[in-house]
């Protein structure tokens, strides 16, 4: 119950429409040796959102060395269908993706040690090819925009589907 959920909440074209501090659990009984949680009303509907939380296979998602990749590809998803996220400000991308290490401030830190190898493994083992696309302001790095392109359906992506169709002989 003390577990804080922070959430950047963005709009379809890539602008952040909120932000949500949310309690993880609402209540906690132990009864008998039984546990029973529930979550607050408010987490339950952006948990039951598709437009606010990625689905992503679990074969997938082992195959990333980094978290900063797993969040990374997680948002992108939302912006498939778009096929770009457009120009998001710097530090929500860094909030969204986890490199909040104050470390991180400095662009080209960022950029060598969480973004570039991001990209790269996304573009390695994804069925997405991304590219970054950065809005300057002077010399920094104010937002960045991915691109995102369909480049095959994966193999394990394509069998789960299969089976999923399949008629079940009794």
């Amino acid at each position: 119950q003390k577990t804080l959920v922070s959430l950047d909440l963005l709009n379809d074209s890539g602008q952040v429409k909120g932000h949500a501090d949310i309690n993880l659990l609402s209540q906690t009984h132990v009864l008998n040796g039984i546990i029973t949680y529930s979550f607050p009303p408010a987490l339950r509907l952006l948990l039951n959102d598709p437009k606010v939380f990625a689905i992503i296979s679990l074969s997938t998602e082992d195959k990333f060395k980094s978290v900063h990749t797993l969040n990374l590809y997680e948002t992108i998803l939302r912006f498939r269908k778009v096929r770009s996220t457009g120009f998001i400000a710097l530090p929500i991308w860094r909030k969204l993706i986890g490199a909040t290490d104050p470390c991180y401030e400095v662009f080209k830190v960022f950029n060598y040690s969480v973004l570039k190898p991001s990209i790269k493994e996304i573009n390695e083992k994804c069925e997405v090819f991304i590219e970054a696309f950065f809005e300057k302001s002077g010399r920094n790095v104010v937002a960045i925009r991915f691109e995102i392109t369909e480049r095959f359906k994966m193999k394990d992506v394509e069998d789960e589907t299969e089976v999923e169709n399949e008629e079940v002989d009794h």
